[in-house]
């Protein structure tokens, strides 16, 4: 008996999975793996993604990889500045790929389209042959993220991220309305954005990112690459990933020295790929190490004495909280990273903002005040809450329609 067809469309590689967006998108992609033939079409922006294409094939029946040269797309990406549409649209836009979507809703006639990320609604909300089902994880706003971004900056910076978060705002509502559900990383996200796109508001849901408590265990076999002689903080994420960038060059000049009065000797790993320029910088500070890409993240985390998450523009659930606390770690985090994670404050996880506040919180999880009980609740909480499985249930009575 044959399986029905699904249209996967994501806006990067969804694999390896070890970047936020790509262990949501490779997580869910792998479960309606089970489930449906799928056909994806996706982009690689990063050179080193190329060596990773053949492990997605197994999952799929079709894939089509484009390639997406950042500094060229920033470039087209002011088409959209005579259009008027959103930047984003341009930047991912490919006749390659449109091309491949219009073979295939023309030959196979997949039954449902699962679009990751707002930007990739482009190849077939508007397309004669669309899919019956269009279900769109958004994971994000974007919109309110440009909107963030703009009241951070000045001049011509400020006056262009406002107009990407005006323009793309209009095009998430007129997706969202060309689709069947519309999910997001978490119910609060979901809920802003129905108070954006009420007309909407029935599509809307949320259905959280999960995390594979097996293999993000402290007492998984992996090696050991912090030295023992220095207490160490971890930090982790993309790093050229503007949030991630400003929070670690912050931690690193902000708080560390407050930090230092008490540990003089506390190290800062910094671990992702990617790096850029200001955070690759921050290595001239004493015991500040900028990693990288590295192949397994797990042992800066388990090897640290705390986790730090100092990101102050955030969308959803991050994936870098709820790995430190299923490797049991204590993890200290702002009021932005916290959105979206069910864990109590102070006795899972501490949530704090602040300078003084947040080196505070620090200096008393890696001197020990804290006895490694909160590390523990945290590794509980991310077992009993945030399974793949049951999450991926959630999103596939959205993709049957069978959710309410």
């Amino acid at each position: 008996m044959s399986r029905p067809q699904l249209l996967f469309l994501a806006q990067r590689l969804p694999f390896p999975p070890n970047k936020g967006d790509k262990i949501r998108s490779f997580n869910f992609l792998k479960r309606m793996a089970e489930d449906f033939d799928l056909h994806i079409g996706t982009f690689i922006d990063d050179p080193e993604d190329w060596n990773h294409v053949d492990g997605l094939r197994p999952y799929c029946k079709d894939l089509k990889v484009c390639g997406l040269n950042p500094k060229i797309g920033k470039l087209l990406s002011l088409r959209g500045l005579l259009t008027n549409e959103p930047l984003t649209l341009p930047y991912f836009r490919s006749s390659a790929l449109q091309d491949w979507v219009d073979q295939l809703l023309e030959k196979e006639r997949p039954e449902t389209v699962f679009i990751f990320s707002s930007s990739m609604a482009q190849y077939v909300i508007d397309h004669p042959k669309c899919p019956k089902r269009v279900i769109a994880d958004f994971v994000d706003i974007d919109s309110d993220k440009w909107r963030q971004y703009a009241e951070a900056e000045t001049g011509l910076n400020k006056m262009i991220y406002a107009r990407e978060a005006r323009q793309l705002l209009r095009y998430e509502r007129r997706a969202s309305s060309a689709s069947d559900a519309v999910t997001f990383v978490s119910d609060k996200e979901a809920a802003l954005f129905r108070a954006l796109n009420p007309q909407n508001e029935t599509k809307i849901h949320g259905v959280e990112n999960g995390i594979d408590a097996e293999f993000f265990s402290p007492d998984a076999a992996m090696e050991t690459l912090l030295p023992s002689e220095h207490p160490a903080v971890t930090m982790t994420g993309a790093m050229d990933y503007k949030p991630n960038v400003d929070g670690a060059v912050w931690f690193a000049n902000e708080v560390l020295p407050e930090i230092r009065k008490a540990i003089p000797d506390l190290a800062f790993y910094i671990v992702g790929s990617s790096p850029a320029a200001q955070v690759q910088a921050l290595t001239q500070i004493d015991g500040v190490t900028v990693t990288g890409r590295v192949e397994d993240v797990r042992p800066y985390i388990r090897d640290a004495a705390a986790i730090v998450a100092p990101i102050h523009i955030a969308r959803g659930i991050q994936n870098k909280v709820l790995e430190g606390m299923a490797m049991a770690k204590t993890v200290i985090t702002t009021p932005q990273a916290y959105e979206g994670i069910e864990a109590r404050v102070g006795e899972e996880i501490i949530v704090t903002e602040g300078v003084g506040d947040f080196a505070q919180s620090v200096v008393t999880a890696v001197t020990g005040s804290q006895d490694g009980t909160m590390g523990l609740k945290a590794r509980s909480r991310v077992i009993q809450d945030y399974s793949w499985q049951s999450k991926y249930e959630k999103m596939k009575g959205y993709l049957d329609g069978t959710a309410s």
